[in-house]
């Protein structure tokens, strides 16, 4: 965050989306009146998305009982957080503000 202490609030995901290799292996056996079909899949050296950020953060705003709100919604955007990165939560959505643009 630019004060001179490394601390929590310099860490920042690091994540590899794109795999560097994917396959897929399909086998199909016929014998007579059966027949047997495998299919095997994968990706190797990537690593796992989270949509955990995107589901606690856009969709808090919904105010579904289910769903659980992450605590960094409590620095949302407002009057008194000009400088906030994460969007205002709101009740209402007439401007479409739950699209992805930042994640």
């Amino acid at each position: 965050d630019g004060n001179g202490i490394i601390n929590e609030k310099d860490q920042q995901r690091i994540y590899k989306p794109t795999p560097d290799f994917s396959y897929r292996l399909n086998i199909y056996l016929e014998y007579k009146n059966i027949d047997l079909n495998k299919i095997r899949q994968g990706v190797q050296r990537v690593d796992g998305i989270s949509d955990l950020k995107k589901e606690t953060d856009l969709w808090s705003g919904l105010n579904i009982g289910f769903l659980n709100i992450g605590k960094r919604v409590l620095d949302a955007w407002s009057p008194t957080n000009p400088n906030s990165t994460i969007p205002a939560l709101s009740l209402s959505d007439t401007i479409n503000e739950k699209r992805v643009s930042t994640y």
